[in-house]
């Protein structure tokens, strides 16, 4: 359902409004809104209020439109009694991406599973990129071959994945490590020397 310009900037004013007065009543009313845009960024103003915004948020989780699941899992960081497993399987790349930075958000440990999965075989970098970065947050032992592999991701990908590796400790991680400084990615490099607190240049870094 589309909606005319003058209305949408009336929505957005009440939005506005009730998120800084914390009117709840208000909120609610536009988290059911027949515009899913609103819906989304009325659900997106939740994450700071307490429990009593927990249904508003359980309910988005099952919205038909892939904005408003995603604005749920956003604010489901804050809220660990909102279930958002599901949406680690979501049809929509946004949704995981933002149901997997929920994960970690939450360190939701029992997420282990599904997160490796998707930081292994996901279609979007993205999805993989965020699943690094809970399952680092996390810091399992039993994630940390999955994190290694995304060494060889994409290079932003990458750049999360020496991040994640932060949470750990041993020869693997150091080797894996002194790999990354010869990487082609400069931030890659610079990463993994802050890690190792490298003082002199990594090779690649040095120009003729």
């Amino acid at each position: 359902m589309s909606f005319t310009p003058s209305e949408k900037s009336s929505k957005i004013e009440q939005l506005a409004i009730a998120a800084h007065a914390r009117d709840l009543t208000t909120l609610a009313k536009l988290c059911s809104d027949d515009h899913p845009e609103v819906r989304a960024r009325a659900i997106r103003t939740l994450g700071g209020f307490g429990s009593e915004a927990d249904p508003l948020i359980r309910t988005a989780v099952g919205d038909s439109d892939a904005r408003v699941r995603a604005a749920a899992a956003s604010a489901a960081s804050h809220h660990k009694a909102v279930d958002i497993l599901d949406l680690l399987s979501d049809e929509s790349p946004a949704v995981v991406e933002c149901a997997c930075f929920a994960m970690g958000e939450r360190e939701e440990v029992s997420t282990r599973t599904a997160l490796e999965q998707i930081a292994k075989s996901h279609d979007d970098p993205l999805c993989r990129e965020s699943a690094i970065a809970a399952l680092g947050v996390i810091g399992a032992q039993e994630s940390l071959t999955v994190i290694l592999a995304a060494l060889k991701d994409k290079a932003y990908v990458r750049r999360r994945a020496v991040v994640a590796l932060s949470a750990f400790d041993g020869p693997e991680v150091d080797e894996a490590l002194r790999r990354c400084l010869t990487d082609k990615d400069h931030q890659v490099r610079q990463l993994a020397e802050d890690l190792l607190e490298v003082d002199e240049p990594s090779p690649a870094s040095i120009k003729p």
